[in-house]
């Protein structure tokens, strides 16, 4: 659906039937619904789809498991190194990046996967995975026997520009790589190519037909389009009816309260 024909779908649910061509709501305010439920949409989805681990030992964040549902916002950008250093020059310094460095003309709204290759006198090898791990835990992770990085095995830890926070920072440590194995490779192999799987942030729908301007059209799934403008349709109908914070406020108590009543004694079997 382009934006034209989104704002008549959510005018004919949004308003009384038959009147989709009444502007009873103003086309900016159907696009500020539009895209807010386009970002709950594509939130929800990822969290559905992401697991979390809560143990100490911290190896790898969580992958999206149904990919296909995202597939026009996902993504996958590899960039090349030209002259890098060996890795045995980054034993102690991580190899640093900039997100810009990577995505030039689109913002990512969430990191998924990051993967290494090197160089080997002009011989490429493959692709090794990079953990990403919170930075708190980095120390931790670099003065662990187990867990510390090596050359198949990098670490990395994300963080915001502090000159502008859309641009995230990469932190890639290589590690020490002294082993009988991987100490000869250390001293030869170069950082090739860093590989950069992720959902970009959706386009901001904008219908400016009305003001001789250029529509922006939604790059959602197809699949995903109609729940959204649904979702858009309730967003109007609680900013009409109540407060939005009210009514997300009610549906926590009410499911606060149904966990109360789970636990009570008379539902777990519990006899006199």
């Amino acid at each position: 659906m382009n934006a034209a024909e989104m704002h008549i779908w959510f005018r004919q649910y949004a308003q009384q039937m038959g009147m989709q061509n009444t502007r009873a709501i103003l086309p900016e305010q159907i696009d500020n619904l539009i895209n807010t439920s386009t970002i709950d949409v594509v939130d929800e989805l990822v969290n559905n789809n992401v697991g979390t681990t809560n143990d100490r030992i911290i190896t790898d964040n969580a992958k999206l498991a149904s990919i296909n549902a995202l597939r026009t916002l996902y993504k996958v950008k590899v960039y090349n190194f030209e002259g890098s250093d060996t890795i045995n020059s980054f034993r102690t310094n991580p190899l640093t990046l900039n997100s810009n460095d990577i995505l030039t003309n689109e913002s990512a709204l969430y990191f998924v996967d990051f993967a290494i290759k090197y160089d080997n006198n002009g011989n490429d090898t493959r692709w090794f995975p990079i953990r990403i791990i919170d930075d708190a835990y980095l120390a931790d992770v670099l003065n662990d026997w187990v867990l510390s990085p090596r050359m198949r095995t990098p670490v990395m830890v994300v963080y915001a520009n502090n000159n502008n926070i859309q641009n995230s920072t990469f932190e890639i440590y290589l590690g020490e790589n002294d082993s009988a194995e991987l100490a000869p490779l250390a001293n030869v192999l170069t950082v090739k190519s860093i590989r950069m799987s992720y959902i970009k942030k959706p386009n901001e729908v904008r219908y400016l037909a009305d003001v001789s301007g250029a529509n922006v059209d939604s790059d959602l799934p197809v699949q995903l389009q109609i729940p959204m403008l649904k979702h858009a349709v309730d967003l109007y109908r609680v900013s009409v009816q109540g407060s939005l914070f009210t009514a997300q406020q009610q549906n926590q108590n009410q499911q606060r309260e149904n966990v109360r009543n789970n636990v009570r004694p008379d539902n777990d079997g519990y006899q006199n």
